[in-house]
């Protein structure tokens, strides 16, 4: 067997395919957000997105799946590079409905009788979420997935613990984040504007207090505005050397609108 070595700085960013996770709370603006990535193709397992995609992206393209069998149809196609001309990223929305329609296989199944998730079963749907999730990630194209997410709260005081994406099971939600290079988490905020008028904000975070689950991925940290082209934009450009053949300390922009250094600290 042979195998080849390339230098990490020499290698082709063309060729290079970002995975992120986007996940919150319903109507915090996921599916907008996702339909701004370059030449877009959603798999949509629910149509209360369709809206949302309209009105954010009108040349996105959707194949709406709602059962396993159509989900793997499209995720053969997508392996195969047969998906339509010029699509540069796959949008799954949602993957927490996902695992909805994956269990609901496994029910179907059953004799009605027995038409119940059994310890066997929640193990079935697990790795049938895994091996889902290491396909997705090997995919030749950019891949944005969505998420609804879930809060724990302590008990007594009623904080919040954490929060992370909403899958059935203990284990999925923790490992979930392995598989994309970013994750974060959307949410949207009011803010009054010179006039008093009340305006709302999407954001996500992809670096913040322990409690949420959230994966930077230089230089795409902090707290971004949803524009999905210029992160990938950025991931690329990231690293690559200047006409002086040195590495390029590409800056993002916070909510401020102040320049950031690579440690995330307002330049």
């Amino acid at each position: 067997m042979i195998l080849n070595f390339e230098r990490a700085g020499d290698i082709d960013t063309s060729n290079l395919h970002y995975k992120i996770l986007l996940y919150g709370k319903s109507g915090a603006g996921k599916t907008y957000a996702a339909a701004t990535a370059p030449n877009c193709c959603f798999l949509l397992t629910e149509r209360n997105g369709q809206q949302s995609i309209r009105i954010s992206n009108p040349d996105a393209v959707i194949a709406y799946c709602p059962t396993a069998e159509k989900v793997r149809a499209f995720m053969r196609m997508a392996v195969k590079g047969e998906l339509p001309d010029g699509i540069r990223t796959i949008v799954l929305d949602g993957l927490t409905e996902l695992q909805k329609i994956f269990q609901d296989e496994i029910l179907a199944g059953k004799d009605a009788q027995n038409r119940h998730m059994t310890k066997q079963d929640w193990g079935t749907l697990t790795e049938k979420m895994r091996l889902f999730m290491r396909t997705l990630r090997d995919l030749e194209y950019h891949v944005v997935a969505t998420a609804l997410s879930d809060e724990s709260q302590a008990d007594g005081d009623g904080a919040i613990r954490y929060v992370q994406p909403s899958f059935s099971g203990r284990k999925l939600p923790q490992e979930i984040a392995q598989f994309f290079n970013g994750c974060g988490y959307v949410f949207k905020k009011a803010k009054a504007d010179e006039n008093g008028k009340e305006e709302i904000f999407h954001r996500i975070m992809f670096d913040g207090p322990s409690r949420f689950t959230v994966k930077p991925c230089y230089p795409l940290g902090g707290i971004q505005e949803p524009d999905l082209s210029t992160w990938f934009d950025q991931l690329a450009s990231a690293g690559a050397p200047d006409k002086a053949g040195k590495a390029d300390k590409t800056k993002t922009k916070t909510k401020a609108g102040k320049a950031e250094d690579s440690k995330g600290v307002a330049a």
